[in-house]
């Protein structure tokens, strides 16, 4: 790959390359899940694509990122509160009780998030179908080879498409970090959800699919539950997020498409509000909890605001 890059004449590039898809696979929807299918006698291949978690390792961790045990660094306090009655008497209130104790490190690689585009080609042949498919991610020449979000694209590719390439990128990795950098638009408060699925849809585009307005519309009232002040439709990086700001230094930033993570953030939203997620998931002294979309991920939100609230700060 080293080489491909180098002969390159572009001082940018992505990982893609032209596919020879079989026609009948594509038409018995083995790749619907990516939006690739056939409108009559046209290949129809939409796109900007975030693969489902269901097409491998690599599509999991690309949503939802992944926590890597490192027993090589020193152990860490793990802290958490649970509710009591005061002196065992339960004719009194309930308060929070702090708990702390020494636990394993872990290293945190967030979901990256990264898309597939595509382009059809002619040709395939009589059983066949062409199509150009790009990671959405543009890199100089420059990054090494070891970078963990160019580690990411090709093993992305490579597991739901069966091959890896590298191409001129089409635009410079400036304009593209620029391109993905859109103001922040706040909503109304006690606006309905279908309200703000309405304003994602009239801002970006992108909540299309049925398959996700379910999704949606339950995760914005799980956390309008929580009273949140004002309400923000993504931007600065983060499009396909909502922002539920509690306080200038409590912000929650929700995904609302399947998979992927939220972010509780306790920086200030003017900081915040002008930071890519790119730039701020890269940043190790970036000051957020991260919460997958998995178990019990209702309560511990709710613990890690109420506990935020309860202390002023996390």
């Amino acid at each position: 790959m080293q080489a491909q890059i180098a002969a390159l004449s572009s001082s940018e590039f992505q990982i893609g390359r032209v596919f020879v898809l079989n026609r009948g696979d594509v038409l018995e929807g083995h790749y619907e899940d990516l939006d690739i299918k056939f409108s009559g006698d046209n290949l129809d291949a939409a796109g900007p694509t975030v693969p489902p978690e269901h097409r491998g390792q690599w599509a999991a961790w690309n949503r939802v990122g992944q926590e890597v045990k490192r027993p090589d660094l020193p152990k860490r306090l793990k802290s958490w509160t649970t509710d009591v009655h005061p002196y065992g008497d339960r004719s009194r209130p309930t308060v929070p009780a702090y708990h702390s104790r020494e636990v394993q490190a872990t290293e945190v690689r967030h979901g990256k998030g990264f898309a597939f585009t595509y382009t059809a080609k002619p040709g395939g042949g009589e059983y066949g179908v062409q199509i150009e498919v790009r990671v959405d991610r543009v890199f100089s020449k420059a990054t090494p080879v070891d970078s963990p979000d160019l580690l990411m694209a090709v093993r992305l590719l490579n597991e739901c498409f069966g091959g890896v390439g590298v191409v001129a990128a089409d635009q410079t990795e400036v304009r593209w970090r620029r391109d993905r950098e859109l103001p922040w638009e706040l909503l109304p408060p006690g606006v309905s959800p279908a309200a703000i699925l309405r304003a994602i849809e009239a801002r970006l585009g992108i909540i299309s699919a049925s398959r996700n307005t379910d999704v949606a519309i339950e995760r914005i009232k799980n956390m309008q539950a929580l009273n949140p002040p004002e309400i923000g439709v993504g931007g600065g990086g983060y499009q396909s997020y909502l922002a539920y700001i509690f306080r200038d230094d409590l912000v929650v930033l929700e995904n609302f498409a399947y998979g992927n993570a939220l972010y509780v953030m306790y920086e200030s939203w003017d900081v915040l509000s002008k930071r890519s997620r790119i730039d701020l998931l890269s940043d190790p002294s970036a000051d957020f909890t991260r919460i997958v979309h998995s178990g019990n991920w209702r309560g511990h939100l709710r613990e890690v605001i109420r506990r935020s609230q309860w202390r002023g700060r996390r």
